[in-house]
């Protein structure tokens, strides 16, 4: 997770801009299903191991509530839910970039690997002449 968030500020701050145009389209389209995989199977089996109750509903009271008032609260269980949200999508961004990067770098590796055309005519010359040289 640590080197996952070393990748996200690298992503954010020092990559092309490509990049973060990627992570942030990636990020928009992946948002529903990330937000549905994190709010529907991620959550409710944490929250309910961790506090016994769902995790945007928890709560510090401040001001108990009165006659017509509603209670004064600070609702951090919401704020830790859009952390988690935020976490998991930054680590699929990330692990989606660090797919394509090793997809180039393969296709940039087959291309350099394949023989140039002058390698060719040179081996194609080094066969005749070592034919040639067994007649």
């Amino acid at each position: 997770m640590k080197d996952t968030m070393k990748e996200l500020k690298t992503v954010m701050i020092k990559r092309r801009r490509i990049d973060l145009v990627a992570g942030i389209v990636l990020a928009g389209a992946f948002r529903n299903t990330m937000t549905s995989l994190i709010n529907d199977v991620i959550l409710p089996p944490v929250s309910t191991l961790l506090t016994g109750t769902n995790l945007p509903n928890l709560s510090y009271v401040i001001k108990k509530p009165t006659a017509g008032m509603p209670p004064v609260a600070i609702g951090y269980g919401r704020f830790l839910q859009t952390t988690i949200d935020f976490l998991v999508i930054g680590a699929t961004v990330i692990t989606i970039l660090r797919v394509v990067e090793k997809m180039t770098e393969n296709s940039e590796v087959a291309r350099s690997r394949a023989p140039s055309r002058e390698e060719k005519l040179l081996t194609e010359i080094r066969d005749l002449m070592q034919n040639q040289a067994k007649a």
